[in-house]
Parts: C-alpha cells; sequence; structure tokens
C-alpha cells in the first residue's frame, strides 16, 4: 500500500523515535530490524486490528515455547517472551499515541480540544475566580476504547493465577517435604 507523502513522514517520525528507545533497539536487535519495521508497517497501516493481531500471534507463540520447555527453562523462556510482548504493546501504545497527537495537531495549528487544551483569556480566567486549574477550562474528553477485551483479559489473568497458585502449592509441598527429611 502506498502511504501519501504526509503520512510516510508521520510514519518515518515514529519509527525513528521506536528505534531510539532502548528497550525497542534490544528487540529490533533480537528479531532484526526487517521484523521491528514490520510490526510498525502493519500496525500504522492497519491499526488496532492490526495491533491486536501481532500481539494474539506472540503470545500464542509465548504460550507454545513455554509448554515445549522443560519445568526449570519456564520461568525464564516466559520472562523472555514477556519482554517481546511488552516492547510490541510499547509499540502499539506509540504509534496509536503519535496518531492522536498527529490527528489532533498534524498540521501545526493549534486548536482548543476537550479535555486536553484550551486557550483562555483573561476575563474567562477572572469569571473562574482566577483558577488556573486545567479541568475548569479544558473539560473532559470522551473516553476512548482501548481495545482491550475486559472479559478476553480477565479470563487470561485468572488462569495465570490458578497456574501460579498451583505452582505455589508445589514449592510449599517440596519445602515441607525438605523440612521433614531435615527432622524440622
Amino acid at each position: 500500500m502506498l502511504l501519501s507523502g504526509y503520512t510516510e513522514v508521520r510514519q518515518n517520525n515514529i519509527k525513528c523515535y521506536l528505534k531510539n528507545n532502548a528497550a525497542l533497539k534490544e528487540m529490533a536487535a533480537e528479531a532484526g530490524e526487517d521484523a521491528l519495521n514490520a510490526i510498525v508497517d502493519d500496525v500504522f497501516i492497519g491499526g488496532m486490528e492490526a495491533a491486536r493481531k501481532h500481539l494474539k500471534t506472540l503470545r500464542e507463540s509465548a504460550k507454545k515455547a513455554v509448554e515445549a520447555c522443560d519445568k526449570k527453562e519456564k520461568k525464564q523462556v516466559q520472562a523472555s517472551w514477556n519482554e517481546k510482548i511488552a516492547s510490541v504493546e510499547e509499540i502499539v501504545e506509540v504509534i496509536k499515541e503519535a496518531n492522536w497527537l498527529y490527528s489532533k495537531f498534524g498540521e501545526g495549528k493549534y486548536e482548543d480540544i476537550l479535555g486536553l487544551c484550551k486557550i483562555a483569556d483573561i476575563e474567562t480566567i477572572k469569571g473562574k475566580s482566577w483558577s488556573l486549574t486545567p479541568g475548569a477550562y479544558v473539560g473532559v474528553a470522551p473516553t476512548e476504547d482501548d481495545g482491550v477485551d475486559f472479559g478476553e483479559r480477565m479470563a487470561e489473568i485468572h488462569k495465570e493465577l490458578l497456574h501460579l497458585q498451583a505452582e505455589s502449592n508445589e514449592l510449599m509441598d517440596t519445602i515441607s517435604r525438605s523440612m521433614k527429611e531435615m527432622g524440622l
């Protein structure tokens, strides 16, 4: 897909920011520069739907990798995958926020934006008893969908909690057996 010149400049600015981010530099080194560019391109062009697909694929890959490991390696492998997933989530967040900012200020012209900014003259400030509390002027922006399916995320958290609880029980049993063997 060809991008307009303006969109290309936005995309390049976002890529430049991402490439200068320390955690993402490490991810690019590990996954390869092309892989990072592919994620950025897909998310930039495809939006949140593409982001969800990348994250779902990563989570599935992580699950398979952790299941394929022996018991001693699971925590290390899981931590490694969690870092990768967090990096992609960070990429998605940066692109989402950058797109939002460009949608508001992309032309380089100031506009009052509900919940973000507003120019207030002296008479308006005086009318509010000289209060400089931002909320008195900018108001509250409408809430935006964060793209996270609450039910699905809660199910993931619950499943992880059950797994951790089972692991904790195993460790407690091991400790108890060891204590009995030592005669304590």
